[in-house]
């Protein structure tokens, strides 16, 4: 089976959904011949025919020369560059980006010129000539001084060490790029001192006449306004907001400008979409069939921001005016190289001055004419000539007298290159700085491995302290190559050659790239690859452990460390002289133990710190070959003693993130794959559990009856005291004994059990089952295992005991493979009939596979998918009424008996009945779920182990949430490593976000600040004549399938009861006209009956039956516990009572992220007669909200603007869904 899943990974590596590019570019770099007479332009990775690339071209074309030529410009839209290319009468060949086309392109033309970035796999042949033009003077920051996305230089960076040329049109610009990429030390081709080919138009002051008569605008004045992009990504702006703040500016500006005034708008493409500009009359778009800068270069003004095109505008000497309206903000959030107050234009900061400016035309006055220090810094080498210049040099070799850097002299010094490619943490970049040498060394760095925290820490405190390159795996190598390279040397040695050709280009480095390094202190990383190991010995005595290094006489032994499986050092310390003469280590750990380093049942490596002769210093780990194959023939996968010494015991442990020092010890032990010496801090009962297990041989369940055969290893001085049944519940100690019979046989025992689930009082959901036995005194519960077979056994058949009628109890396998068991209720669909189903809809996906992945199918659904209320619906609702073209793949999945499925008939096929054919189909076909809840609830809830739940459970999902992650712990349920773990999380707030990146392990990119959709409908429709009391508890763990008895002596009952029996409450809600509305959890639904309220003005409600949004939005206050509908009901502004009379147990069996005793919003009350008189004092003053918590709101909400399901789907989008 191991063997088969690497095939298969390798298969899909080398077959992905889309062919990789690389692989066919590999072919033709490899085989093809460069073209002598063919050429390649490109320009913003083929968005557009433009720029400075379409200048050097137009130009090429008036030589002679270019009529042998086969020219080439890429693109990523074939129909609309076909377009734009027939219309200004430009007669070269579109190559789509997309193709394999072009890929041979690429890998065949003499000449390249591009003014952004050719792909990562990219390698320029020797016979090549590559120009690289950019595209901009900088104003905001690029490469290494880009704070949170350092690691975005890395294909920028390729191709600048690529280029032959790389043309700049000022000093300021090739400072910043030269440094900021690293391309000072790095760089070995030549520097072209030239303007903009592009901007030549700028200076040609005909054309700008021309082009106004053509659009009828020379009795006109023209403006132009382009502001920049707000964020710094396609999603971290509300593109609505912002969208609804420009449309408001332009109808300001058209309602009050002049007849003979006449203002083009240019906006990014996802605000474009938003700015009808069909009703206004002085406001249009840039006009088609005119090359954008032909146009600037015609209008009487530019009207910008924070964009660098004013760089190119001032080449005219024409009035800039920079509208800065949020200054303070913007300049908050982006790094600048300068302070754009500084430039010699107009700056305004309001909408008033601005339409003022521009309705008197009090810019006709400006100048900068004169300003020969702007000049001189950023449009010096402008000139109507540097298209023409650029075209001479490159297919001529004509310089024209351009002034040229010549980059050759970094080729005469040969650098090493470290490369690390585990660079995950901020201490491994530490220690690379202190091994590096700057003068000799280039680091590698992978951009897979960076994230806005790494990215940051690199930027704040080594920027500037070494030079490094960051690389993505995209080293092109043929089919064949991929197929064989780990079994020939040769194509491993040419394919080594070519990355290092790849990543350096022409630079001089040392072909065979370091990857271990090593500094020696603790909390520093390393890496040793392959270390040896040193010839040791391990034994415990009465003083600690013992390490006897005596063989190993000809190595200068200098330090011993403690370090763990991720190569991080924990602990060192120094040998004594004693210890160095006698080689022999003596170490009792105490420090350790003392000092907060170690995690609880953990386990560490021993190193021992070798010095060399030179002077270097190595770790290796330890190791005695003789012990360690004497213990391993004594081991057994279902007895791991052997491996272990002796403990060396300490009663008071300060473990790592942990407040009580805690009873343990240090257990040294031998790892069992490697043979080196380890170390296990526990105490010896964890030690026992850990080692000792089981293994499952037979299981039979057979109506109420379960039958099982456990096998563990005998163990010496032990006795089997019971096999037990235990109900995995935080509070609740509740187990049962098996009936069981003990064999022996070969050193084994084999346990016999059985229990009859019909006459134990069980309660949902999950049991375990554990071996009791007594060792040396310590009793221990064991685990017993799962083989591969019966986990598959598990998917495949229909196992099941019936503990009642309405009851079922069926096997799982835990994570780690454990038997556990799970007891709930019978639902219709436990029998073989959806069995049968499920392999149906698995043999159509497994045999039409190919189309399935085509098909871009989302699955939307809400909890149980029996309900049509919460996030997901209100995002599904949006797509199908905003977005028309989202019906071809999007999908609501709900139960036919829900009351909501109704609602949804307008959808038509967009909507799949719950466990229909088409449900389970789709489940595997789709590529993304979009839920309020975990991928479990897709599914017929807890589930039987099943090929379809299993193939869900790997599927990429969108948490939308269902409730503000922070009044409850659910890190263990929807965490990275939790049991319904998510791909991406919604968040709210920058206070819900930290919550997540800091408890549930995801990266901020991957828990990004949307807001939840269902705000999106949410307004306060509370009246005056209609006052509510909306009163929701939530569920407590620990009452759940509790008979009616059980639940009616609870505090939970008692507290609610005599809320709802009150006749003071009574008597407040019937003077005041104030309904109260107490709305059921669906975990009590069942209880409903046992309710009871005093007074006409308390109605109960349960879950589901009237829509929980309309409630929220209906009433004026909200009384609960910990539920999450604290926050709805908090976003419009209303008051929120906190009714927390079981704190302390609510602590202990969920916890909570914040401190509510002294960190919530509202009111918080413990007792019963000063909830009272809350609510009193609430209706007394109308419902109205505390000043302070109406302060707060911005803080949880980061938006409130109605337009979050339009953020949920633009990210969705941006992530390639």
């Amino acid at each position: 089976m191991g063997k088969m899943s690497k095939i298969i990974r390798f298969v899909k590596r080398l077959f992905p959904k889309t062919p990789k590019m690389k692989f066919m570019y590999a072919w033709y770099y490899k085989h093809a011949a460069v073209k002598e007479h063919q050429a390649l332009f490109e320009s913003f990775h083929g968005k557009d025919v433009s720029d400075s690339p379409l200048a050097i071209l137009q130009d090429f074309l008036k030589m002679p020369e270019s009529q042998k030529f086969t020219i080439y410009f890429a693109t990523n839209d074939m129909q609309r560059d076909q377009e734009f290319i027939n219309s200004i009468g430009l007669k070269v060949k579109l190559v789509d980006i997309s193709t394999f086309k072009y890929t041979k392109v690429l890998a065949t033309s003499k000449y390249l010129i591009n003014n952004s970035s050719f792909p990562a796999y990219f390698i320029r042949r020797p016979q090549q000539i590559y120009l690289q033009t950019w595209h901009g003077t900088p104003l905001k920051t690029l490469g290494k001084k880009m704070k949170y996305g350092i690691e975005s230089m890395y294909n920028v960076q390729h191709n600048f060490l690529h280029a032959n040329y790389i043309m700049f049109p000022n000093e300021f610009t090739k400072k910043a790029i030269m440094e900021d990429y690293n391309l000072e030390s790095l760089y070995t081709g030549k520097v072209i001192m030239n303007g903009y080919p592009r901007n030549s138009i700028f200076m040609n002051k005909e054309k700008a006449e021309e082009v106004r008569e053509k659009l009828g605008n020379d009795q006109y004045t023209t403006l132009a306004y382009m502001p920049t992009w707000r964020g710094k990504s396609n999603h971290d702006v509300d593109t609505a907001q912002y969208s609804k703040e420009v449309n408001k500016l332009l109808k300001y500006l058209d309602d009050n400008l002049k007849s003979h005034q006449k203002l083009y708008v240019n906006f990014h493409p996802m605000v474009q979409k938003f700015i009808k500009l069909d009703d206004y009359k002085h406001i249009y778009s840039f006009p088609q069939g005119v090359d954008k800068y032909e146009f600037l270069n015609s209008v009487d003004a530019l009207i910008t921001d924070y964009s660098s095109v004013f760089f190119d505008y001032s080449i005219t000497r024409k009035p800039v005016i920079l509208y800065m309206y949020d200054y303070d903000e913007y300049m908050h959030d982006r790094g600048m190289y300068f302070d754009i107050k500084e430039l010699p234009f107009r700056k305004i900061y309001d909408a008033q001055t601005l339409l003022n400016c521009i309705v008197k035309e009090e810019f006709r006055n400006d100048s900068y004419d004169h300003d020969d220090e702007y000049i001189q810094k950023y449009i010096q080498y402008d000139s109507a000539d540097a298209s023409r210049k650029m075209t001479e040099l490159i297919f001529r070799g004509n310089d024209c007298g351009m002034p040229i850097i010549d980059y050759h002299h970094n080729l005469k010094k040969k650098r090493n290159v470290l490369y690390y490619p585990e660079i995950k943490k901020p201490e491994a970049i530490d220690t690379i700085a202190k091994v590096v040498d700057k003068e000799k060394d280039i680091v590698i760095f992978e951009k897979r491995f960076f994230n806005p925290e790494l990215s940051s820490y690199l930027y704040d405190n080594y920027r500037d302290a070494f030079d490094f390159i960051f690389i993505t795996r995209t080293l092109p190598r043929t089919y064949f190559e991929e197929v064989f390279r780990r079994k020939s040397s040769k194509i491993n040695k040419e394919l080594n050659l070519r990355e290092v050709k790849r990543c350096f280009a022409d630079l001089n480095v040392n072909s065979k790239f370091r990857r271990n390094y090593y500094h020696g202190e603790a909390g520093e990383t390393f890496h040793v690859g392959k270390a040896g190991n040193l010839a040791a010995t391990m034994f415990v005595e009465d003083d600690g452990l013992h390490i006897d290094f005596s063989n190993e006489k000809q190595k200068k032994i200098t330090k011993l460390l403690m370090v763990n499986f991720r190569e991080k050092i924990i602990w060192t310390r120094q040998l004594t002289e004693q210890e160095k003469e006698n080689r022999q280590v003596v170490e009792n750990f105490y420090g350790v133990m003392d000092s907060y380093l170690v995690a609880e049942k953990a386990r560490y490596l021993l190193m021992l710190e070798v010095e060399k002769k030179n002077g270097e210093k190595v770790p290796y780990y330890l190791k005695d070959q003789i012990d360690y194959k004497r213990r391993m023939e004594k081991f057994d996968e279902l007895d791991k003693q052997s491996i272990y010494l002796e403990a060396i015991p300490y009663q008071h442990v300060f473990y790592r993130n942990c407040d009580e020092p805690a009873e343990g010890g240090v257990i040294p032990y031998v790892n069992s794959e490697t043979g080196r010496f380890a170390l296990l801090f526990a105490t010896r009962q964890q030690q026992l559990r850990n080692t000792i297990r089981g293994r499952v041989m037979k299981l039979k369940l057979h109506n109420s009856l379960v039958k099982m055969t456990l096998q563990f290893k005998k163990q010496q001085s032990a006795e089997i005291k019971d096999v037990i049944f235990s109900y995995r519940n935080p509070v609740e100690d509740l187990k049962y004994s098996f009936d069981y019979q003990v064999r022996e046989k070969n050193g084994f025992w084999f346990i016999d059990a059985e229990i009859d689930v019909s006459k134990i009082q069980m309660e949902e959901l999950f049991w375990d089952v554990f071996l009791v036995i007594e060792k040396d005194g310590i009793e221990l519960n064991l685990w017993a295992y799962l083989s591969r077979i019966r986990r598959l056994s598990f998917l495949l058949l229909n196992y099941q005991a019936f503990a009642d009628k309405n009851h079922i109890c069926f096997p799982y396998s835990t994570i780690t493979c454990k038997l556990a068991f799970t007891y709930r209720e019978v639902t219709e669909f436990d029998g073989m009939n959806t069995r049968l189903k499920e392999l149906f809809a698995f043999g159509i996906y497994i045999l039409f596979y190919p189309y399935w992945k085509r098909k871009r199918i989302w699955l939307v659904f809400e909890k149980f998918c029996s309900m049509a209320q919460d996030n997901g619906y209100y995002f599904f609702k949006y797509c199908m009424d905003k977005l028309p073209e989202s019906r071809r793949h999007m999908y609501f999945i709900l139960s036919k008996d829900s009351a909501d499925f109704k609602k949804l008939k307008d959808y038509g096929e967009n909507v799949l009945p719950f466990m229909s054919l088409k449900h389970i189909l789709y489940s595997l076909a789709a590529n993304l779920y979009i839920a309020s809840d975990s991928k479990k609830h897709l599914y017929t809830w807890r589930t039987k182990p099943s090929i379809i739940a299993n193939r869900i459970s790997k599927h990429d999902i969108l948490f939308l949430q269902h409730g503000v992650t922070a009044l409850k712990r659910v890190d263990h349920i929807f965490g990275r490593k939790g049991s319904s773990a998510m791909t991406y999380f919604t968040t709210t707030s920058k206070f819900e976000q930290k919550i997540i990146t800091e408890n549930f392990g995801y990266a901020a990119e991957d828990a990004p600040i949307l807001g939840f959709t269902r705000w999106d409908v949410l307004e306060d429709k509370s009246k005056a004549e209609e006052k509510i009391i909306l009163a929701m508890p939530t569920w407590r763990a620990w009452l759940e399938e509790r008979s009616a008895e059980e639940f009616k002596k609870s505090d939970y009952y008692f507290n609610y009861m005599k809320l709802l029996q009150s006749e003071k409450l009574a008597r407040l809600l019937k003077e005041n006209n104030v309904n109260l509305i107490f709305y059921i959890h669906p975990k009590f639904k069942d209880y409903l009956g046992e309710f009871n309220v005093s007074g006409d003005h308390i109605e109960l409600i349960p879950f589901g039956s009237r829509p929980l949004n309309e409630i929220m939005m209906k009433c004026s206050m909200l009384i609960t516990d910990y539920s999450s509908v604290c926050w709805d009901v908090y976003y419009m502004r209303k008051p929120v009572l906190f009714y927390q009379f079981d704190y302390d147990m609510y602590m202990q069996a969920h916890g909570s992220y914040i401190d509510m005793e002294h960190d919530l919003f509202g009111e918080r009350y413990v007792e019963y007669t000063e909830l009272i008189n809350g609510i009193e004092a609430y209706i007394r003053k109308d419902f109205e909200i505390k000043e302070k918590d109406a302060e707060n709101i911005d803080y949880y909400f980061e938006y409130r603007d109605a337009h979050n399901s339009k953020r949920t789907y633009d990210y969705i989008m941006g992530k390639g869904y």
